[in-house]
């Protein structure tokens, strides 16, 4: 399209009136140039971008418009539409006009930042890291084109290459906020939190007070446990933004981690109502007040907990579920909602190859690699595995705490490797590159889980065992280790695992533990001397008000009765004492314990006449303890696996009689051996016979049993079999 020589250089006159500020001026002259020359669509494109300039973006738009339609090659009119378009929120008729753009001119820089950062916004990561991509082909020195590329990476959950692209920015501005925030995110990802709180302090003294880095020095300040100053951090977010939901969110897991759930309840409160529709909020608060006893509304959080996690949806962690449901079917829904979500399948490591060694390589996967219940009643069996058959290895999740566990632990392995700080994938990655034949994964749901790794697919067989008891609910763990009682025949489905059915129960024993050869007297623990004493170890959250209301009747029936508690949060002591008084009960007949080592709390036991388990969720490792200890243990068999446990151990050492049947016939055989004194001494003596005599602590039995079902695994995996459940596993190659 050609014009005359003077309309152009009336044109360049306009263009330099709008260049030095004059808008007026240059405005008028445009029109000028139009009423002469209404086909000099440069004009028409320089109306539509002080119409923009001044707000009107109808005016900008038919302007910008006229000047595409007179000449529908210029580029720099299809970038400045799009413009146009972005401001007034039209995103994708934006984007198809920087098409437009660089589909005539592809090293436009301006419109393929736009472009990109527009998918960026809409939440298209993929797009925008190809067009962040685009942009730093044609400029490698944008800071803010490294740094989108950066933040969509780490949206993908591409933290490396996030990690990468955000340093690239930092290289070329130190200074730059959004840059310094999202590295430090990333650097969380990587398990690196010392080096994201770095970050996030250099980007706070660069703009103090702004919410969303405090909340994420909050969450780095959390995972190196240091949950004080995580608290702190997170109400400097909300003093400037008080419905601030990561803030909200972030303090409420603080408050947990400090043992402080009333307060932590308050946070998730405040979170629900401001944002209702926040992940695991309802399941939060509720699991909050569980940990202090606070059963406000029990009954209804309860029910839509699980209402809405038999339509699908994701509202409380499987762990936290399994403490009141009574429904394996439900706890299926509840896993695999949250697999779904949180940890789906990626592109597996492992494609089919199958490994040949001369032993078979077994891992042990665990946060609780330290003075925890978990060792307390493992670290016998890592020691005892056959080495001849078995290479044994450790991988902790958590860094050592400096215990003498944590010192047997890392002895009882042929290798002990410390992963606190490597990511997920680095941690699938060693695994593929060690070949290890099988996998175990001690936490399953539970606090510290690393369920990402298995996610990655790095070993042929991959086991979920001990530490949680219900269903993964993921596609990647092929089987669970239980037993008849926990897991009975027939109930398969509702375990996406292959259920492997160990002899005698699924859970391990320490036959080596050690306790005070002291049996301190009742006065020295704040007992009575006389009268009868219930007790009941577990942790609070699996108190619940079904379970106390008996433990209360109890109490009225069995006179000078009182029940002697776990110690722990303050919040605990008062609501449940505030509930034994509104249950006609003198608040002081609950007695709570101090916390203390593992030997003196095994003989202190011994002070006690009875333990009353507790359901849906029974005692576990508590369990092992109380039996240990010699004192007898009433449980009812529930429903779930997780309310299946105790039973499980009392058919192990052969006291059936202590297993009720439902919730009534608990209470009924409870009271019995209260005031039946001839009845409960017989009950202890057979306990402490059967510690020594039957299967539950013969740990010995118990690790051939468990190295008959990884052989069996294992063959099927060298076979190319799928797994398959396991009720008979080939006998043993131990001489």
């Amino acid at each position: 399209m050609e014009f005359s020589l003077s309309i152009d250089s009336e044109f360049e006159a306009a263009l330099l009136h709008h260049q030095r500020g004059d808008v007026a001026q240059a405005e008028a002259a445009y029109r000028a140039i139009l009423t002469a020359a209404p086909d000099y669509f440069r004009a028409s494109h320089m109306l539509g971008i002080i119409a923009f300039q001044h707000g009107d973006a109808v005016e900008a738009e038919r302007s910008i418009s006229t000047a595409i339609r007179l000449n529908p090659e210029y580029a720099e009119a299809h970038n400045d539409l799009g413009l146009v378009l972005l401001g007034a929120g039209r995103g994708y008729e934006a984007i198809a006009s920087f098409d437009r753009a660089l589909n005539l001119n592809s090293d436009f820089l301006v419109a393929a930042f736009q472009r990109a950062g527009i998918l960026l916004a809409m939440g298209r990561m993929t797009e925008a890291v190809a067009g962040f991509e685009h942009v730093l082909r044609l400029r490698s020195d944008i800071p803010e084109a490294w740094t989108n590329r950066g933040h969509a990476l780490l949206a993908l959950g591409r933290h490396t290459l996030a990690f990468e692209s955000l340093g690239q920015a930092i290289k070329l501005n130190p200074d730059l906020v959004p840059a310094l925030g999202n590295r430090g995110a990333a650097l969380l990802e990587l398990r690196r939190p010392a080096e994201a709180l770095a970050d996030f302090d250099r980007a706070l003294a660069l703009q103090p007070g702004m919410p969303e880095l405090l909340t994420n020095r909050g969450n780095a300040l959390a995972a190196l446990r240091r949950y004080s100053e995580a608290v702190l951090s997170f109400d400097q977010a909300l003093a400037a933004r008080p419905d601030f939901p990561g803030a909200l969110d972030g303090r409420g897991e603080a408050l947990r981690a400090l043992n402080r759930p009333e307060e932590a309840a308050v946070s998730f409160l405040a979170l629900m109502r401001v944002a209702p529709e926040y992940p695991d909020v309802v399941g939060n608060l509720f699991t909050a007040r569980l940990h202090c006893c606070d059963w406000s509304d029990y009954e209804a959080l309860s029910q839509r907990i699980v209402k809405e996690a038999q339509e699908g949806r994701q509202n409380q962690t499987p762990f936290s579920f399994i403490l009141h449901s009574t429904s394996p079917a439900d706890q299926k829904a509840s896993a695999e909602s949250y697999i779904a979500a949180k940890f789906p399948p990626k592109a597996p490591l492992l494609q089919g190859e199958v490994y040949a060694h001369e032993r078979i390589r077994v891992a042990y996967l665990s946060s609780d690699f330290n003075e925890h219940v978990v060792a307390d009643v493992s670290a016998r069996l890592y020691e005892l595995h056959y080495r001849a058959r078995f290479e044994v290895y450790a991988f902790s999740f958590s860094a050592g705490d400096g215990s003498p566990m944590r010192a047997r632990l890392e002895r009882s392995f042929d290798s002990f490797i410390d992963v606190t700080t490597t990511s997920d994938a680095e941690v699938a990655a060693m695994l593929r590159h060690m070949q290890i034949d099988i996998a175990v994964d001690l936490n399953g749901h539970t606090n510290g889980a690393r369920t990402g790794i298995f996610a990655h697919r790095p070993c042929p067989v991959q086991v979920n065992y001990l530490g949680y008891p219900a269903t993964m609910g993921a596609p990647y763990i092929d089987y669970i280790l239980g037993d008849s009682t926990v897991i009975k025949p027939g109930e398969d489905d509702f375990y996406t695992e292959k259920v492997v059915r160990l002899p005698e129960t699924f859970f391990v024993t320490d036959d080596t533990l050690a306790d005070d050869t002291r049996t301190p007297p009742r006065h020295e623990l704040g007992l009575p001397v006389e009268g009868f004493v219930f007790a009941c170890f577990s942790g609070p959250s699996k108190i619940t008000p079904a379970v106390f209301a008996i433990w209360m009747r109890l109490l009225q029936r069995a006179e000078a009765s009182v029940l002697w508690l776990r110690g722990d949060a303050p919040a605990v002591t008062l609501n449940l004492r505030a509930e034994a008084e509104r249950q006609g009960i003198d608040p002081a007949r609950l007695i709570f314990a101090e916390r203390t080592d593992l030997a003196r709390h095994l003989a202190r036991q011994r002070a006690a006449d009875l333990f009353l388990d507790t359901v849906p969720y029974n005692a576990h490792g508590t369990a092992i303890h109380t039996l240990w200890a010699g004192m007898p243990l009433v449980t009812c068999e529930g429903e779930t696996f997780a309310g299946r446990v105790a039973a499980s151990l009392l058919k192990a050492m052969r006291l059936p009689e202590l297993i009720a049947a439902s919730p009534q016939e608990y209470e009924t055989l409870a009271y019995k051996l209260a005031i039946t004194p001839g009845l409960l001494t017989g009950l202890r003596a057979k306990v402490l016979a059967n510690r020594r005599s039957t299967p539950l602590f013969d740990t010995q039995a118990y690790c051939r049993d468990i190295e008959r079902s990884y052989i069996s695994m294992w063959e099927r995996s060298q076979r190319g079999e799928f797994p398959s459940g396991i009720d008979d596993a080939p006998e043993s190659v131990r001489p």
